[in-house]
C-alpha cells in the first residue's frame, strides 16, 4: 500500500497493490451481491460512486474486445466504456435483475459505508494502519495505476 498526504485536506491518498485490492474485495458482507458489484465497479472498472448507482444489466455488453461496462453519464456527463471483469458479469447474470433496474439500488453514500466496513475488516486482519485511509476513490485511483503499470497508454487511462 502506498500512502501520500493530501495537500488541501486531512487524510491520505491510497494506492492499493493487486494483493491488497483482492483482500478488500474479499472482505465484503457475505451474500451481498450489490456490495460485491459496487466494489468491483470501483476497484476493477474505476467507476465513481454516482456512476456505480447508475449501472444496469443492459450497461454490461459484449463487444469485440470482450465484456464491457458502458458508463452513459460519467463525470461531466461524458460517455465511456471500461472492460468488465469476469467475476462482475457472473454476479450480474446470477442476480436475475430487471434489465433496466440499477445493479446497486442504493444511495452513493452507502457505497462509502461498504468500503469503510471492508477496510476495517482488512485492518483487523492485517494490522496495517494504512487501511484507515482507504475510501471509494482510492479504488478508482488504484485501478488507474494498475492499468498504467500494465502498459496501457496514459491517454487511454485518462479517457
Amino acid at each position: 500500500m502506498r500512502l501520500k498526504d493530501y495537500n488541501e485536506r486531512e487524510g491520505k491518498r491510497v494506492w492499493l497493490s493487486e494483493k491488497e485490492m483482492q483482500l478488500l474485495l474479499s472482505n465484503t458482507k457475505p451474500d451481498s451481491p450489490e456490495q460485491d458489484i459496487a466494489l468491483l465497479l470501483a476497484g476493477r472498472c474505476g467507476l465513481r460512486r454516482r456512476e456505480i448507482t447508475d449501472i444496469t444489466p443492459t450497461d454490461i455488453v459484449t463487444t469485440d474486445t470482450g465484456q464491457t461496462v458502458r458508463v452513459w453519464e460519467g463525470k461531466g456527463e461524458k460517455y465511456r466504456e471500461v472492460p468488465a471483469p469476469p467475476e462482475l458479469t457472473q454476479i450480474v447474470l446470477g442476480m436475475g435483475k430487471d434489465p433496466d433496474a440499477s445493479l446497486v439500488d442504493r444511495d452513493p453514500s452507502t457505497i462509502y459505508s461498504w468500503v469503510e466496513r471492508a477496510r476495517e475488516r482488512c485492518h483487523a486482519e492485517t494490522g496495517d494502519k494504512g487501511w484507515q485511509f482507504v475510501g471509494p476513490h482510492d479504488l478508482r485511483r488504484s485501478w488507474g495505476v494498475r492499468l498504467l503499470e500494465s502498459g496501457v497508454l496514459p491517454s487511454v487511462v485518462m479517457e
